[in-house]
């Protein structure tokens, strides 16, 4: 896995939210749709970053110290949202 880190520019253990903005950055800069992309690399970035999605174990806490999910929404609004009964049921 350290590997899938270092794809994206990253030491091992970075947080959810580095790997995200690595991942995000790197996607747009070699997107074999823009001028000057490469597909393998694109390919390589995209593979890296699946794997890590698949093993939140291995992140280390976000500076911000706030949950967050790999798909970017907060942890703590989710689980409010699922646990707070509604005004309208």
């Amino acid at each position: 896995m350290s590997s899938d880190f270092g794809a994206l520019g990253l030491r091992d253990g970075a947080s959810i939210t580095d790997v995200q903005r690595a991942y995000r950055r790197l996607a747009k800069e070699y997107h074999p749709d823009v001028a000057g992309g490469d597909r393998e690399r694109f390919e390589a970035i995209t593979a890296a970053y699946s794997r890590l999605a698949k093993s939140p174990e291995l992140f280390r806490p976000a500076a911000d110290a706030k949950p967050v999910s790999l798909n970017g929404r907060l942890a703590d609004q989710e689980r409010a949202r699922i646990e707070t009964p509604s005004l309208f049921a």
